[in-house]
């Protein structure tokens, strides 16, 4: 027996090692959770061939940053590439795969290696070097399937003397056979110093990330963006994650005795500094019929003033909320659309919401980021968010064992700019949980609240023959079919919300179709050819 296992394993790592490693998988869309809770996707819309070579281009991700003394948010003007994965990604004929980073140098990743093998992963102008391992082959569960991965471990040294403080140094990347990355941390502003110089913090981009960099250079310096020192970590470390389409169920679901905590935090900018609200709503009573259910909730507020310690004022007021039937069933966001996708600043905007961080707030059940109630007409509902002094949205989100996205399609959201909001406050509000200070957590998805093009079907698909495409685009539009490889196969001006398209002279096989509008905005769509 023991023989046989000996020669299953050795069979299994020779076929483990030669299969066809990816860093990226194209077409599919692949989400991500950083250290910090916030959720990131990764969707490759094109691949084209240069000589040898296969450039990946992913979808276009706006990045923000954020003042390193907090009292600026700007919008960072490269808007290339695939968020943390970088400007340029090429994948090479040998399965070495490039990732240009920030600092215009390039990272090296070698899918195609066996066990045990090495390469220069990073080289530091400062002297600091970067080098991959192979460390394990071995299978995970990914995606609810069983999968093929491996274990790339970086190591840091400088003058051959392992630097075991290095944010990276023991880091192990794991790569999946079909799904690509199931864990990196940020390649983009990797080595997360300018070369040669200690940092420029006005530079960087970090994402909004809660997150303490350590900066490679002279002296070691922290540099800590947003709150005081963390432990030597890094944050940005992105795992492989299963996000599904939630119900009202999922993040709206009262029954009777459940409390309800809301945090009201303010800056003042006069003699009364900071003070807070704190908010609890208990349901006390549910009436239910056959279309909607209406909940009685207590509400119990108090206000403190830091200033000269002023006791906390009660104020105890009731209101009704109610639930349309089916909520447990009605999905709350259009499965198409994605965080990050390609679009500008207004038309793409991010959303706080308390993280799953334990570490932050340990937080059981659901909860949201929202004071405001749930609006139904007919069978239609709504939330208001309000802003906060950052200039992002609020929204519900998921409970601590899921990680939902609300896209695009029912919300009504109040949105101010960041330059034009003077109320300067932060809300939160979650069910079963306790005032959590400094513990808010940025970005577990982005609203694309303005973007036309809300609908879009391919009639059959499979398709044969002839493609019918249904939109709601009133306007005119462009239809384009590529291939697995990123070439253009068909390419037509449509005027019409239900367009024929003649696909007779198209090969069989698996395409993509994008539609794109005047205004600069698009969608895409997956199209089976059996002919």
């Amino acid at each position: 027996m023991k023989k046989w296992l000996l020669i299953l394993s050795v069979l299994f790592t020779g076929i483990a090692n030669a299969q066809n490693y990816q860093c990226l998988q194209f077409g599919p869309k692949n989400y991500f959770t950083n250290g910090d809770g916030y959720l990131r996707g990764i969707r490759i819309d094109s691949v084209s061939v240069v000589g040898s070579d296969t450039i990946y281009h992913a979808f276009h991700t706006p990045r923000l940053a954020k003042y390193m003394d907090g009292t600026s948010l700007a919008t960072v003007s490269d808007t290339d590439g695939g968020s943390w994965l970088g400007k340029n990604v090429v994948q090479q004929t040998n399965g070495v795969w490039q990732f240009d980073n920030l600092w215009h140098d390039t990272v090296f990743i070698n899918t195609q290696g066996a066990l045990g093998d090495s390469w220069p992963f990073f080289n530091d102008t400062t002297d600091i070097h970067y080098t991959a391992t192979i460390t394990a082959v071995d299978t995970m569960t990914l995606l609810g399937s069983l999968d093929s991965v491996k274990t790339i471990t970086i190591n840091a040294d400088s003058a051959g003397i392992p630097r075991l403080t290095d944010p990276v140094n023991n880091f192990k990347i794991i790569l999946s056979k079909d799904h690509g990355f199931a864990q990196v941390f940020d390649l983009y502003t990797f080595p997360y110093h300018q070369p040669n110089l200690q940092s420029n913090i006005m530079d960087l981009d970090y994402y909004l990330d809660l997150v303490v960099r350590k900066i490679i250079g002279v002296g070691d310096a922290w540099v800590a963006p947003y709150h005081g020192d963390l432990p030597d970590t890094i944050n940005s470390v992105f795992k492989l994650i299963h996000l599904h389409n939630p119900t009202l169920k999922d993040v709206y679901d009262y029954a009777v005795g459940d409390v309800y905590e809301t945090f009201y935090e303010k800056d003042q900018n006069d003699i009364y500094m900071l003070f807070h609200n704190e908010y609890v709503d208990t349901v006390v009573s549910a009436h239910h019929t056959p279309d909607s259910s209406t909940y009685s909730i207590q509400d119990h507020s108090s206000e403190e003033y830091y200033y000269y310690g002023a006791p906390p004022t009660p104020v105890f007021t009731s209101h009704s909320t109610l639930i349309p039937s089916g909520y447990d069933t009605t999905l709350l966001f259009n499965e198409s659309l994605m965080p990050e996708e390609k679009g500008n600043r207004h038309t793409y905007h991010y959303m706080p919401e308390m993280g799953p961080d334990s570490a932050y707030c340990p937080i059981k059940g659901q909860y949201v980021a929202s004071v405001n109630e749930l609006v139904c007409s007919g069978p239609t509902c709504y939330i208001n968010f309000t802003a906060s002094h950052h200039g992002f949205d609020y929204t519900l989100m998921a409970s601590r064992d899921s990680t939902f996205y609300i896209g695009y399609g029912l919300w009504s959201i109040n949105y101010k700019d960041a330059n034009t909001d003077i109320d300067q406050h932060i809300t939160y509000y979650y069910k079963g949980g306790v005032v959590c200070f400094g513990g808010f957590k940025w970005l577990n998805g982005i609203n694309d609240i303005n973007a036309p093009i809300t609908e879009v079907q391919l009639v059959p698909n499979p398709a044969n023959e002839l493609l019918t495409v249904k939109t709601n685009i009133t306007g005119g539009y462009t239809i384009s079919v590529t291939n697995m490889l990123g070439q253009t196969a068909l390419s037509i001006r449509a005027l019409n919300v239900e367009e024929k398209v003649d696909i007779s002279q198209l090969s069989t096989g698996l395409y993509n179709v994008t539609i794109a509008d005047d205004q600069g905005n698009r969608i895409n769509r997956k199209l089976v050819i059996a002919h």
